[in-house]
């Protein structure tokens, strides 16, 4: 006997052709595999890659910043060469104002503290009868005293004074005795011995240390 089946066989899932290739004939394991490849990749992976460049690129924004600023800055200043030559100008024009003021420093002459000084090592029987300074610092005293103790302490005082001490190649006496002898004179009605002196030095300084 012979049977004849009416219904209408199915046909078979036709897949389209996808850039040339007919994905008929690829296996269908291969493919679903690849389309979880391709999710995964486009879900995860790629939108991580993402946001790594957007962090490498605000990296590379912020170092276009500051070295745009840094530039900015130097260019302020012009080029090198102008910003050696005028630092070196500078030092000079220091130079030149150091050296004006120890040149005015090696003249200054008030001899002020010096006096001071002088009196301050006198003893109460002692006194001047002149004393001058020349341009070149040199000291002379002419004066008399009653007692010849009185004009040896003097000499000894003003030698420890600091205007007095020596300084730098200077090898001579600073301050000394040039000339003593005993002469008659009175005083308060009645005749006395007097030591007069001649006392001649060379000024170290005006107390410019001070």
């Amino acid at each position: 006997m012979i049977e004849i089946n009416l219904l209408e066989k199915k046909k078979p899932l036709e897949l389209p052709v996808v850039l040339g290739i007919d994905l008929n004939q690829v296996n269908k394991k291969s493919l679903v595999i690849g389309y979880v490849i391709y999710f995964i990749l486009t879900s995860y992976v790629i939108p991580s890659f993402d946001d790594e460049n957007k962090d490498v690129r605000d990296q590379i924004q912020q170092a276009r910043s500051q070295y745009n600023k840094v530039k900015q800055e130097v260019d302020s200043y012009g080029s090198l060469n102008e910003v050696m030559n005028a630092f070196s100008k500078r030092i000079e024009e220091l130079k030149s104002r150091e050296d004006l003021v120890a040149k005015v420093m090696s003249k200054k002459s008030n001899p002020y503290k010096v006096l001071r000084g002088l009196s301050s090592s006198l003893n109460d029987d002692i006194w001047f009868n002149q004393l001058s300074i020349d341009k070149d610092r040199v000291i002379k005293i002419e004066g008399e005293s009653i007692s010849f103790s009185s004009v040896g302490d003097f000499v000894n005082n003003v030698k420890e004074l600091e205007y007095f001490i020596s300084r730098g190649n200077f090898t001579g006496e600073t301050f000394g005795m040039k000339e003593l002898k005993e002469t008659q004179d009175e005083l308060y009605g009645e005749k006395v011995t007097l030591q007069s002196f001649v006392i001649e030095g060379k000024i170290q300084s005006y107390g410019d240390l001070n």
